[in-house]
């Protein structure tokens, strides 16, 4: 695979984990707002549907997210994180996007879950 892929996968790998996660949980936030305020309360958005929705979205992004970097961690195997760059970068980002989006996908799913199962101010 060409340098420039694998560089182009590294940054999605790295970035747009913890992008979709931070856009996912503002939008849950902002739902849930809506929801629960007494004067949009009675719009009947269905919240369970709606967080369920954002979060298997979310959860999707960080999948592909987390297949970039599993490329590029794969195609630069040989080479260790204190290389010279490209490929040392390259392998040290993929292996921190690995980390990393495996941390933001179990919050999206524990985010998910608790927000469909907590009945504090919706009804189902």
């Amino acid at each position: 695979m060409s340098l420039r892929r694998l560089s182009q996968l590294q940054w999605i790998g790295l970035l747009a984990g913890g992008t979709i996660w931070w856009t996912e949980y503002l939008a849950g936030i902002a739902e849930s707002q809506v929801r629960c305020n007494s004067a949009s309360g009675n719009w009947g958005l269905p919240h369970d549907a709606i967080q369920i929705g954002f979060g298997a979205f979310a959860g999707t992004i960080v999948l592909v997210a987390l297949a970039a970097s599993a490329i590029v961690f794969r195609e630069t195997r040989d080479h260790e994180e204190h290389d010279p760059p490209p490929h040392g970068r390259l392998h040290f980002f993929s292996a921190a996007a690995l980390a990393g989006n495996v941390i933001f996908l179990t919050i999206i799913i524990l985010t998910t879950v608790g927000t469909v199962v907590d009945r504090t101010c919706h009804v189902a």
